[in-house]
């Protein structure tokens, strides 16, 4: 899709970059525990739990949270910023891939505002969120915010979160169990 500067524009997850480095056996229980337990019950509780509730009662706040991912989802180091400048347009839009993702994320944000209820634009302003906060590892904001919008459904059909924890956790895992396998 992004040709021969793809490369150039693709970040790996910190948590990636740190499984690669070769872990310890407690490190790898840990690392695993981490990544398909206690970062799904955390993301689920801040995002679904506690943000999207919110905003279904408060669909005028939403319109924040949009701005609030946008301004997440800005690239923040200088370097990149140079180099892509000097490299052209191309490399520049590439730079700027996971900022562009989110204003296309809000035009699609308000066509739900307007003409849906404020359940899904909460669904969709946390959602958006959820991908923005994951911008620094281009391009997971792009399935993230698909698995986002699932497991904000999942939490808004069942009025629990018992559902999205665990399909969040098996979503890890199985990425987890992809990246030692490798």
């Amino acid at each position: 899709l992004y040709g021969g500067q793809a490369d150039s524009n693709v970040h790996e997850h910190p948590l990636v970059e740190l499984a690669r480095h070769g872990l310890t056996p407690v490190e790898l229980v840990l690392f695993i525990a981490a990544v398909t337990v206690t970062v799904p019950v955390m993301e689920e509780i801040l995002f679904r739990g506690a943000l999207q509730s919110w905003l279904e009662n408060r669909p005028e706040a939403a319109p924040f949270v949009m701005l609030l991912a946008l301004l997440a989802s800005v690239p923040t180091e200088k370097n990149p910023w140079v180099a892509a400048w000097t490299q052209g347009s191309g490399a520049l839009v590439l730079h700027c891939a996971p900022f562009l993702f989110v204003v296309a994320l809000n035009l699609i944000y308000w066509v739900v505002y307007w003409t849906r209820t404020s359940a899904w634009s909460a669904l969709v302003a946390a959602s958006t969120l959820f991908a923005a906060v994951h911008s620094f590892a281009w391009p997971s904001p792009v399935p993230l915010f698909l698995l986002a919008l699932g497991l904000g459904w999942l939490a808004q059909r069942t009025r629990s979160l018992a559902g999205p924890i665990v399909l969040h956790g098996l979503f890890n895992a199985v990425n987890c169990a992809l990246l030692f396998w490798q």
